[in-house]
């Protein structure tokens, strides 16, 4: 029987690595906002 705990972090893995391949694809985009009205960041 596999362990529960073992496959949570299996899975919280696998999901960095995908988002930082996501935020690694648009890295090179401009923000065109102006700075100071941003409120959440592109990456």
């Amino acid at each position: 029987m596999s362990d529960p705990t073992h496959a949570s972090v299996a899975l919280n893995a696998q999901a960095h690595i995908e988002s930082a391949a996501f935020l690694t694809h648009f890295d090179a985009l401009v923000d065109p906002r102006q700075s100071g009205k941003v409120i959440y960041p592109l990456p």
